[in-house]
């Protein structure tokens, strides 16, 4: 087979990879609040509800066993899928299999975004759809400016919820809840990308070698 423009193939190639590359290394999330539960970058929460807040939670965890942490953000950053981000996060601050029994409330503020997220065994006590409900309640209040009313509301929600019974799993033996990863994480991402485009490298430059010699 001639290669005509192995340069031009190879400056493409690489282009392709490089943006599968840079969607891997999207922001990070910012840094967990553990040991703690609250982290608030947008101010949303005044002094003593940021601490009022942070102790329910510690009591949440120390009775129930449920750990449910709350982030706060000025927005997303620049780019970034609401729902790709907060997954990360969730990831990130909540890692390993004790994260089936957590969940998460997300707020991020010039987005206009709250999410939550819950590890399977959480979603079967906080389905879908009352995280969507919870949610909508939130919003309510929030475009009242009631942004502390909205956190500390929902949090309680979540923490009503998680005090019922659990619903039953769907059948079909999927895995239940916001905290299963939906395809390759974003490290997985990055060493195929990099590992595609060596081996893509050393076939061009095998072609090259053999078209010079000919």
């Amino acid at each position: 087979m001639r290669i005509s423009h192995p340069g031009k193939i190879l400056s493409a190639v690489v282009a392709v990879f490089l943006a599968m590359a840079g969607h891997a290394l999207s922001a990070p999330p910012p840094p967990s609040p553990l040991p703690r539960y609250v982290h608030d970058d947008a101010g949303w929460l005044g002094a003593h509800s940021y601490s009022a807040l942070d102790l329910r939670l510690d009591r949440l965890e120390r009775k129930t066993g449920w750990k449910l942490l709350v982030a706060i953000l000025p927005g997303l950053p620049e780019g970034e899928d609401a729902a790709d981000f907060t997954r990360r996060m969730f990831d990130g601050w909540l890692p390993g299999p004790e994260r089936q029994e957590r969940a998460m409330l997300l707020a991020a503020c010039d987005d206009r975004t709250i999410r939550i997220l819950a590890g399977s065994a959480a979603s079967l006590r906080l389905p879908e759809a009352e995280r969507a409900r919870v949610v909508s309640e939130m919003l309510a209040v929030v475009a009242d400016d009631g942004r502390e009313a909205a956190i500390e509301g929902g949090v309680e929600s979540i923490i009503s919820i998680l005090g019922r019974p659990p619903v039953p799993a769907p059948t079909g033996g999927g895995t239940t809840g916001g905290a299963t990863s939906a395809g390759m994480s974003r490290n997985g991402w990055t060493i195929v990308a990099i590992s595609s485009l060596m081996v893509v490298w050393i076939i061009v430059r095998t072609l090259v070698s053999r078209r010079a010699r000919r």
